[in-house]
């Protein structure tokens, strides 16, 4: 009976995740492009009900290099990702999956051997086509300014690949979640521009850490957690804290474990 159950559920696993993935959606990817330190390729999966597109820039690195999350630390380079060469798209937003930290000592904030940057947008027509401009920061021993092009033309985004489809649901699991009460910062408190919170991590998860960005390009770099504290400290810049409109746009991402969330900074309604 052990076995027979064993094989069941084998089967009954198999049958689930090949269901999970038999959609009409639409998919394609372009050709890769050499990077020197590795190589990059643009996928794209289009909805002909709701005229969604959603990809990912797939980066494969070489051994030894790596390249950087958005905001880099450590005088890095943070990719660029410019979709104006489109038809008949309108790009929404690019989400970076969750990033290494680095030591004290770089600060870098990034990534090794592979990692996929993702894309959503929207289209109005069956003939839109793809056209990515990327920069990216590729480092070794020294830094390149990488840059590479690529195009998906409409027949191809029209057509149906379900090897790109799984690709992309698959690694959709590497975003950060928005924040949630088992995982997010709560109790917080600023004074005198010294922002502190301590944080809901779930059961298993360690060393976590903290990275804010604010308007005007501000970012409050690497914040480690105080663990005889219990909580984390910075120090936020006045003149965008005490301005409403701006107050709103302090995002964090808060990692422990290779793990992370993302969401508003929680600056109203707290104590001073």
């Amino acid at each position: 009976m052990k076995h027979k159950f064993t094989i069941y559920s084998l089967a009954l696993t198999s049958f689930l995740v090949a269901g999970s993935f038999a959609s009409p959606s639409l998919a394609a990817s372009s050709e890769w492009v050499d990077l020197y330190g590795g190589k990059a390729r643009l996928n794209a999966i289009k909805d002909p009900v709701t005229d969604v597109i959603t990809g990912m820039i797939e980066i494969r690195l070489k051994k030894g290099w790596k390249t950087y999350w958005r905001k880099p630390g450590g005088g890095g380079i943070p990719p660029e990702f410019d979709f104006t060469g489109s038809t008949f798209f309108t790009l929404d937003k690019i989400q970076f999956p969750v990033p290494e930290i680095g030591d004290d000592a770089d600060q870098f904030i990034g990534y090794h051997n592979s990692v996929n940057f993702f894309f959503s947008g929207s289209t109005t027509s069956v003939d839109a086509t793809l056209e990515l401009s990327l920069l990216a920061g590729l480092c070794e021993k020294l830094c390149i300014p990488a840059t590479a092009n690529f195009k998906i033309e409409a027949h191809a985004l029209n057509q149906s690949d379900q090897k790109t489809v799984m690709s992309l649901t698959l690694n959709k699991n590497l975003l950060p979640r928005e924040a949630n009460e088992k995982f997010s910062l709560s109790n917080a408190t600023h004074k005198d521009s010294i922002y502190t919170a301590s944080a809901v991590i779930p059961f298993g998860l360690n060393d976590p850490i903290l990275l804010v960005e604010g308007p005007n390009g501000w970012f409050s770099g690497i914040v480690k957690y105080n663990h005889d504290r219990r909580q984390f400290s910075f120090t936020l810049p006045k003149n965008l804290v005490t301005n409403t409109q701006l107050s709103e746009q302090f995002k964090y991402t808060l990692i422990a474990s290779g793990q992370a969330v993302e969401s508003t900074l929680p600056l109203n309604n707290i104590s001073h």
